[in-house]
């Protein structure tokens, strides 16, 4: 299994995402480069830094890549037995697990509602009865409004 380590930040230029290595440099601005291999070439934007998010790892079954930051839709598909229709906000941080009788502190990605209260990992998200959709980010006013 090969983990990709990618980010995402609005650039400061126009406010777009744009997405690759993140660096910040000696002088305290923060950039995300794109390696164009096919053309062969480096790109870099600076960044906002409180925009930049990690990649998750997790793909979603429609092709979408959930990043840190990401506003999460769960509904629950027609035939599902119970129905669900939830939004989550996807963070990094450090969440406490099970683990034989005692909790484990660690940091992983996680899942919480926009107004707080249990967090879940990324597994729940992907579930056969579910429809999952990314339908915004925190970074993005008119997409958070929805929230």
């Amino acid at each position: 299994m090969e983990r990709v380590i990618r980010f995402r930040g609005k650039r400061k230029d126009n406010r777009e995402f744009c997405y690759g290595y993140y660096y910040s440099d000696a002088m305290g601005k923060h950039f995300i480069v794109f390696n164009d291999t096919e053309n062969k070439f480096l790109q870099d934007w600076e960044v906002i830094p409180e925009t930049v998010g990690q990649f998750t790892g997790m793909t979603l079954s429609n092709g979408t890549d959930v990043y840190e930051g990401d506003i999460i839709s769960v509904k629950s598909k027609p035939y599902h037995h119970s129905e669900v229709n939830e939004t989550y906000i996807v963070k990094f941080g450090k969440v406490y697990l099970w683990s034989q009788q005692s909790y484990a502190g660690t940091y992983a990605f996680y899942t919480v509602k926009p107004k707080g209260g249990t967090e879940y990992g990324l597994t729940h998200l992907e579930n056969d009865g579910f429809v999952t959709e990314v339908i915004g980010t925190i970074h993005s006013p008119t997409e958070t409004s929805r929230v």
